[in-house]
């Protein structure tokens, strides 16, 4: 591709060569917590817990600090959950492949409330103000108080919702397999847009600055205005886009299918500097005090300087890891094999 001209050759070498350096020096994680075997495991980082979703209907709590159980129990249902947990106000939501949407208190893991959609809830729920929202894949949009399950919003749109929405002000954006992406006011409860883009979305939407960024699976990241829907730049691509975006209104970062990592600038598109971590990029870019951290190939977790793009540190956290969550200081990785890694970042 051509806008790749723009990119100095060199300047990648360089980012790639002090990447194997540091993978070859990596340090190990801090703790490891082993759980069922031949689980995927989904970590999320809720101040100092590590709440992992088992794939084989298992929620489990652990100390961030040194991978110990909280909960007696885990929180078990007869679901697959293959998604990150949702956690606020003292309580810890998840959904499943069957359309269950469930609720447990982070205390001790008893069940708070649940509800039944029709479609698959494959994506995660997203938490804001105290109210969750979850999509369905029968295009199903929900959303409960978090502490009671009362259903404060719902709205069918015949769109198959797979992927975690986001949230800019009042306005819910989520995005279908089948390449449409609908706002919706939260207020109301109605639907303010919808935009037909003619691709495949499976990523998950993420506000950033004031866009939302959607990426595809036909290797472009898209960045919409969340008041009307209007595509106002694109970003081009190198792989499957199936990862959020993070970032803010002066650069957007994103990683690819294809082990390479995006600085661009959210207003014009404009590509600043792309990276090839390895051959894949599973987690992040997650930011974290003016660094990015991306796991790399299944194993080695990598911060990365945000200006430079130079690998700064390196952890080879677990094999098989599939999942990343980031927060209270901590890197927590989450395997395909049934364990979690953790990692201090500070």
């Amino acid at each position: 591709m051509l806008w790749l001209a723009t990119v100095p050759v060199g300047v990648v070498l360089i980012a790639i060569a002090v990447l194997l350096a540091h993978v070859l020096s990596a340090e190990g994680p801090e703790w490891t917590y082993a759980g069922p075997r031949d689980n995927r495991v989904a970590p999320t980082v809720s101040g100092n817990q590590v709440l992992a979703g088992f794939s084989e209907g298992q929620l489990h709590c652990l100390r961030l600090f040194d991978g110990s159980q909280v909960w007696p129990e885990p929180f078990r249902r007869p679901e697959r959950f293959v998604s990150e947990v949702a956690a606020g106000a003292g309580t810890a939501v998840l959904c499943s492949d069957y359309g269950g949407v469930f609720a447990c208190s982070m205390v001790d893991g008893k069940g708070l409330w649940s509800h039944q959609l029709d479609g698959a809830t494959r994506a995660a729920p997203l938490l804001v103000d105290e109210i969750v929202y979850v999509v369905s894949e029968k295009g199903e949009v929900r959303g409960y108080r978090v502490q009671t399950g009362e259903e404060l919003l719902s709205l069918d749109t015949g769109i198959a919702l797979s992927a975690r929405p986001a949230m800019s002000g009042s306005t819910l954006v989520a995005a279908g397999s089948d390449g449409v992406v609908i706002g919706i006011d939260t207020v109301s409860g109605a639907e303010k847009w919808r935009r037909r883009l003619g691709v495949t979305f499976l990523c998950p939407a993420a506000c950033v600055g004031d866009r939302i960024a959607i990426g595809s699976e036909q290797w472009r990241m898209y960045l919409l205005d969340p008041a009307e829907g209007r595509v106002t730049a694109t970003v081009p691509a190198y792989g499957l886009l199936r990862l959020p975006a993070v970032g803010d209104k002066s650069s957007i970062y994103f990683a690819d299918s294809a082990g390479y990592l995006y600085c661009a600038d959210p207003t014009t598109g404009k590509t600043r500097y792309t990276s090839r971590l390895g051959r894949t990029v599973d987690g992040g870019p997650y930011l974290h005090l003016g660094s990015l951290y991306c796991l790399v190939d299944s194993s080695i977790l990598v911060e990365i300087d945000t200006t430079t793009c130079r690998a700064r540190r390196s952890w080879r956290m677990a094999d098989a890891a599939s999942g990343l969550a980031i927060g209270s200081g901590y890197a927590v990785v989450g395997t395909s094999s049934g364990t979690v890694a953790a990692v201090p970042l500070d």
